[in-house]
């Protein structure tokens, strides 16, 4: 039977029904915005973006308080999620980085890592997508929203006054505003031609990646005692990394009440070593385990339980995101490397930047696309910094010891925003006040790793720029890496010392457990830069019971 007339008109169509467009759906619903989510296929389905970060974990935190939907919130982290949604969820301890050479057997001092603290609200997770995604959508339902599965999209005709979105059954249905929540094949970014040709990324790197079962913790391949890292490679992220390409390993099984044997398995290859063959994905993952022995050895007995998905170059991007009455969110936008596991926390930032703004634009029906534009600062900048992060991380993959100089910039990058998100979280929880939360508005670098520190932001700039050198002007790695150590020497002011920046052999900046976290905390307050001490640290006495507990 087809809709009625009144049941085609709405103020905001979201399309793709993923955890972006339903967390976004969720939000606006619950402020009393008709929405109407639209997707070509149905839950549960697949999807990668895996393995949760600070950055992700926090701001759906704040956001769940911020637009007073708590369950946005137990998408967050390992125990809300275990309680709330699934047991089929991982744990997320770390981020693990183990460094290897063709054909040679792997030394274990030559691995990384950034544990991820346990406080104050919990452990990271390895999201098992189907899961949390489906969880998301009956949360949306439950709010209001009306949702579409298995609908294809035949046109979309964006006027001044409004937006008619046609499907293939030729069913029509206006809305004010739409808001593309897809990816690379975005409808909406064909139809308005945003994307750029050629890319401006840098990046140009392929993937395939599916879930297997009997894959076996690299922790029974390895001695704890030997590379000297404080977390079990199997309580994270594990990212085999080689010249031109890395590997991921994302457990599901990783604690005693999972009822999930899945681990998720995704290859990163550079474009530029590793050109596309006319090899299966099967046979060139099989290809890629002869060539390295020590990763061959963890699956010696796994076995895909899906079919492989293999891409073409995974980089794109647009050159621009917003317009009148439209906004392409993160991944409709641009898509770097699953590296660092940045696209979901540019997704939830995005997310918070737009669902106020729709929704002051609902109330005034006004949707102009200069009230959007840190929308697309945040999104545009955010990629931006994302390809360089990335880019030269593969320039870095040449070089252990330059690996190794240049992780720290991004893992100090993970601590200070953790650091500025528990300060002001902690700053709302004392008095409810909203206008903490609004802060992360306000900050000077919207798309950058660190958004509110300029020390951080000269540093980073520095340390990329001699990564890119490697890439463009031929300037040998170690030389790199001594003068990546040059520039962490004259910033020596602004980072924490506990976290031993300038110790070669110290291969993890903290152990994150909660003597460590005190150590920064009390340097935080007695010897940081005043600057620092405001961002990061000022009135911080919840920040202390919390540790302390």
């Amino acid at each position: 039977m087809k809709t009625s007339q009144t049941d085609r008109s709405y103020d905001v169509i979201i399309v793709g029904a993923g955890i972006a467009g339903t967390i976004l759906g969720t939000i606006l619903a619950r402020h009393q915005v008709k929405v109407l989510l639209i997707d070509s296929s149905s839950h549960p389905k697949f999807a990668i973006g895996e393995s949760m970060i600070p950055g992700t974990s926090f701001m759906m935190r704040l956001m769940a308080e911020r637009y007073d939907v708590p369950e946005i919130m137990y998408c967050s982290t390992f125990p809300l999620i275990r309680q709330n949604i699934s047991s089929s969820c991982g744990i997320k301890r770390n981020f693990s980085f183990v460094y290897h050479r063709e054909g040679e057997s792997q030394n274990p001092l030559e691995t990384t890592q950034l544990s991820v603290p346990n406080l104050p609200y919990g452990s990271e997770a390895h999201m098992y997508r189907q899961d949390t995604d489906a969880f998301m959508m009956t949360m949306a339902i439950k709010y209001g929203a009306v949702v579409k599965q298995r609908t294809m999209i035949k046109d979309v005709v964006i006027t001044d006054t409004g937006v008619e979105v046609i499907t293939s059954t030729d069913e029509a249905y206006s809305a004010s505003y739409i808001v593309d929540g897809t990816g690379a094949n975005s409808m909406l970014s064909r139809k308005l031609e945003l994307k750029e040709e050629p890319t401006r990324m840098r990046t140009n790197t392929r993937s395939m990646f599916t879930h297997m079962i009997n894959v076996l913790p690299f922790d029974a391949l390895t001695d704890k005692n030997t590379h000297g890292l404080p977390s079990a490679f199997h309580r994270g992220t594990l990212h085999h990394i080689f010249d031109g390409g890395w590997l991921w390993v994302i457990p599901f099984d990783n604690h005693k009440d999972s009822t999930n044997r899945l681990c998720s398995v995704g290859l990163q290859l550079e474009n530029r070593l590793h050109p596309k063959t006319d090899l299966s994905p099967e046979e060139e993952f099989q290809s890629f385990l002869d060539r390295f022995p020590d990763i061959a050895k963890q699956f010696a007995q796994a076995k895909p339980v899906r079919d492989w998905t293999a891409s073409d170059r995974l980089q794109y991007s647009s050159h621009q995101v917003i317009g009148d009455r439209y906004c392409l969110l993160a991944h409709a936008a641009a898509f770097i490397d699953p590296l660092f596991s940045r696209g979901l926390a540019i997704t939830v930032n995005t997310i918070n930047a737009l669902a106020q703004r729709l929704i002051d634009a609902v109330g005034s029906q006004s949707f102009r696309a200069e009230d959007f534009a840190l929308v697309s600062k945040i999104i545009q900048e955010s990629y931006d910094t994302n390809d360089r992060l990335v880019s030269c991380s593969y320039t870095a993959f040449r070089d252990f010891d330059l690996w190794n100089a240049w992780y720290r910039v991004w893992a100090l990058g993970q601590a200070f925003t953790s650091l500025r998100f528990t300060q002001l979280l902690s700053k709302y929880y004392e008095n409810r006040d909203l206008n903490w939360l609004m802060e992360v508005e306000k900050a000077p670098y919207p798309g950058g790793i660190v958004t509110d520190l300029e020390d951080y932001q000269v540093l980073f700039n520095q340390v990329a720029s001699t990564v890119e050198a490697v890439r463009d002007d031929g300037l040998c790695p170690k030389e790199a890496a001594e003068r990546i150590y040059g520039y962490y020497k004259a910033a020596e002011h602004f980072i924490p010392e506990h976290y031993q920046i300038l110790n070669r052999d110290k291969r993890f900046i903290s152990k994150m457990d909660p003597k460590s976290l005190l150590e920064v905390v009390e340097w935080g307050n007695t010897k940081a830069p005043q600057r620092i001490r405001e961002l990061y640290f000022e009135g911080s006495a919840s920040m202390f019971s919390l540790v302390q507990q």
